[in-house]
């Protein structure tokens, strides 16, 4: 019995070191080989500024919170994508093959092709001497601060060619899509005024815009890209521009003007005087009118999803609900929902009705929270004159004969 628990505790003990050990093991950083020299330690989040150097050419580049802003030799914000693309490329360098007495001009190293600087958030700041790339194009020769002469196991080449232009942020307009409250597009043919705010957007002029192409347009302006820059700021703007956008945030507005198109694309020059050339097939956006975004149901109306119709009518409120087998809550609820479903706005001048005017209204509800409410005035023949009560002008709709029937 001695015995057994001798052995007991001895597996016990045994179990015990090499957890201690497993706990206590680091696993070899995959990018350091034995006998490698540490180069740097850098993690992406802990990045806070780059500084590239080739003979008389300075590239600075600067975080602020998640954004980066080019500060040399122009000072733009910063394309977050190729400073991601930089920083990656920096971080995954750890460790480098050492080559004793190196002579650093066989290298590429005397003057160096580049130097990088790089700031991390602890305020420490770790420099990089870049030579000429290994003969197989695999690594590239570098020499630390230590002046030690090493290979680093990977090509920078496509970090230290990066040119300022590449930098730049290239997207004409940037701003939160959350935080915009209007969006408008002026040409010669006239005006498209988008205003609004979540779910809840309208055409000026008209009634409310068809949620899903607001929100097109929102990402069409904010996507739109420069494709070069112009050295010239246009302080002047463009004469007889073919078109102007505006977008006004919670916070500020701004806006370009776009002007002729050249061998370089689309002249475009922004309201701060930046200028450049875009893609024309990426302003195509810019032909919409007021019909195009508008709704053009009246009452947007989705018999599968909504729960809810309640229609009020010389004082009599008719409740409709949706169930597993169909509409309920009046004799000829299919009928009414069918009716309300193909109802469609025509954008004629509508006859602008009073308050006392008002003859139905019709509210569509669902579980989530959607509200659409249209007040319904009087007939015109085929047409109803109606006015959703967000806001908005009146409307014409057509395809509402329960109404005139007074079945609705």
């Amino acid at each position: 019995m001695e015995r057994q628990s001798r052995v007991v505790f001895v597996l016990v003990m045994a179990v015990l070191v090499v957890a201690a050990a497993l706990w206590l093991w680091e696993p070899p950083d995959p990018r350091v080989n034995g006998g490698d020299t540490i180069v740097w330690t850098l993690e992406t989040d802990d990045v806070t500024g780059i500084e590239l150097s080739r003979g008389d050419e300075t590239l600075v580049l600067a975080r602020d919170g998640d954004q980066w802003r080019l500060e040399e030799p122009v000072v733009s914000p910063a394309d977050a994508a190729e400073v991601e693309f930089i920083v990656v490329n920096l971080t995954r360098i750890r460790g480098a093959r050492p080559l004793p007495d190196a002579d650093a001009s066989q290298f590429g190293l005397a003057p160096p092709q580049a130097t990088l600087r790089v700031t991390q958030s602890n305020g420490s700041v770790s420099q990089l001497d870049v030579g000429s790339e290994s003969p197989t194009g695999s690594g590239t020769y570098a020499r630390l601060e230590s002046g030690e002469v090493v290979l680093v196991p990977y090509s920078l080449a496509d970090v230290i060619e990066t040119q300022a232009a590449m930098l730049r942020e290239r997207r004409i307009l940037t701003f939160d899509e959350a935080a915009v409250r209007r969006v408008t597009v002026e040409s010669a043919n006239g005006v498209l005024e988008v205003t609004g705010s979540g779910t809840d957007w309208y055409v000026n002029g008209f009634g409310r815009a068809n949620i899903l192409r607001a929100e097109d347009l929102i990402f069409t302006v904010r996507g739109t890209r420069f494709l070069s820059f112009s050295p010239d700021t246009a302080p002047d703007g463009i004469a007889d521009a073919a078109f102007r956008v505006t977008v006004a945030t919670v916070a500020d507005e701004m806006g370009f003007a776009v002007g002729e198109q050249g061998p370089m694309g689309v002249y475009i020059r922004r309201d701060d005087g930046l200028a450049g050339y875009a893609d024309p097939d990426a302003l195509q956006f810019l032909g919409q009118g007021p019909l195009d975004v508008v709704q053009r149901s009246p009452f947007r109306l989705d018999p599968n999803v909504d729960d809810r119709i309640t229609i009020a009518r010389d004082g009599v409120e008719t409740v409709l609900t949706r169930r597993e087998d169909g509409w309920a809550g009046a004799e000829d609820a299919q009928s009414i929902v069918a009716a309300l479903q193909a109802a469609n706005i025509t954008y004629l001048r509508a006859t602008v009705p009073t308050p006392g005017d008002e003859r139905a209204r019709v509210t569509v509800v669902r579980d989530s929270g959607r509200h659409t409410e249209v007040v319904l005035f009087q007939d015109e023949g085929t047409y109803v004159i109606a006015r959703d009560a967000g806001g908005g002008v009146p409307f014409r709709v057509e395809g509402l004969q329960p109404f005139a029937a007074g079945t609705l």
